[in-house]
C-alpha cells in the first residue's frame, strides 16, 4: 500500500486518540463541575481554599516563566553559539528532568532541603522553609520544567546559524547590543515563521 491509504487511518487514529485521552476527560469534568449549576461552581473557586490555591498557582508561574526564559535563552545561547568543556555536562543537566520521576524529584528536595535533610539545619538556625512552603514549590516547578524553554530553543538557534551575530561583531557592536538588536529578533522571527 501507499502513503495514500494510510493517510486517512493515521488522522482518524489521531483524532479517536485525542478525543478518548484528551477530550472526553476534559468533558467529563466540565459536566461534574456544573452537574449542580454554576452557583455551586462559582463557590467552589472562590471559597479561601480555592482561591488561595489559584494565588499559588499564579505566583509560580509570575517567578518561574521569567526565571526560565532568562536560564533557557542563556543556556540555550551558550549550546548553539559556543563550544567549551563541560557543554555535555550542561546538556545532561537540561535533559535530567526529563529522565528523572517527579516523585525521585521530590524526595531528593526533601533529603536535601527538609528538616533533617542535608541543609536542614542550616535553614532551621536562619528561620528558613523550602519543603511545604512557597520557596519549595517554587523550586520543585522549576526542576520540573527546566528543559522546555531550552529544548525549544536549541534547534531554532542551530538553524539559523551565527553569520548574522558575527557580522555585527564585526561591525563594531558589542556582545550585549549583538544579542539584544541581532539574537533576540531572530529568535522571535523564528518562532512565528514555524
Amino acid at each position: 500500500m501507499n502513503t495514500k491509504t494510510y493517510k486517512p487511518l493515521l488522522i482518524f487514529s489521531a483524532f479517536l486518540f485525542l478525543t478518548l485521552f484528551l477530550l472526553l476527560p476534559l468533558l467529563i469534568i466540565f459536566i461534574g463541575a456544573f452537574s449542580q449549576g454554576f452557583e455551586v461552581f462559582w463557590y467552589s473557586i472562590t471559597e479561601p481554599a480555592a482561591r488561595h490555591a489559584i494565588f499559588l498557582t499564579l505566583l509560580v508561574v509570575v517567578v518561574t516563566v521569567p526565571l526560565h526564559t532568562l536560564f533557557g535563552l542563556a543556556a540555550a545561547w551558550a549550546l548553539t553559539k559556543y563550544r567549551f568543556r563541560g557543554r555535555q555536562l550542561l546538556i545532561t543537566l537540561i535533559e535530567i528532568p526529563f529522565a528523572v520521576s517527579p516523585v525521585i524529584a521530590g524526595l531528593v528536595f526533601i533529603i536535601l532541603y527538609g528538616v533533617n535533610g542535608f541543609f536542614g539545619e542550616w535553614l532551621l538556625a536562619n528561620n528558613l522553609q523550602i519543603i511545604f512552603a512557597v520557596p519549595g514549590i517554587i523550586l520543585a516547578t522549576m526542576f520540573v520544567t527546566l528543559p522546555f524553554i531550552a529544548r525549544e530553543l536549541i534547534p531554532l538557534m542551530e538553524a539559523q546559524g551565527s553569520d548574522a551575530e558575527e557580522a555585527s561583531l564585526t561591525l563594531g557592536a558589542g556582545g550585549f547590543r549583538t544579542f539584544y538588536h541581532v539574537t533576540l529578533p531572530a529568535i522571535k522571527w523564528g518562532f512565528f515563521t514555524e
